[in-house]
């Protein structure tokens, strides 16, 4: 599999997870209507996802919390 196959699949793998952790987690504390609960979900999601990134043929894990990206 290529490197650019492998970010796209784990950026979108880990934002989908939280994505829907998000959801149903606010829905589960505080009903809220639909727009604005996906909304919230996606943009914490969006922040709070690790990022794959690809520099010089190699695969590094952005972390919210560092500001290096670590080399996978």
């Amino acid at each position: 599999m290529h490197l650019k196959t492998k970010a796209l699949l784990g950026n979108l793998f880990f934002f989908g997870l939280l994505f829907f952790g998000f959801r149903y987690g606010i829905a589960y504390l505080m009903p809220l209507p639909y727009v604005p609960l996906a909304v919230g979900s996606a943009i914490g999601a969006s922040f709070l996802a690790p990022k794959f990134l690809i520099r010089e043929e190699e695969l590094f894990l952005k972390l919210f919390w560092k500001k290096q990206p670590i080399k996978i």
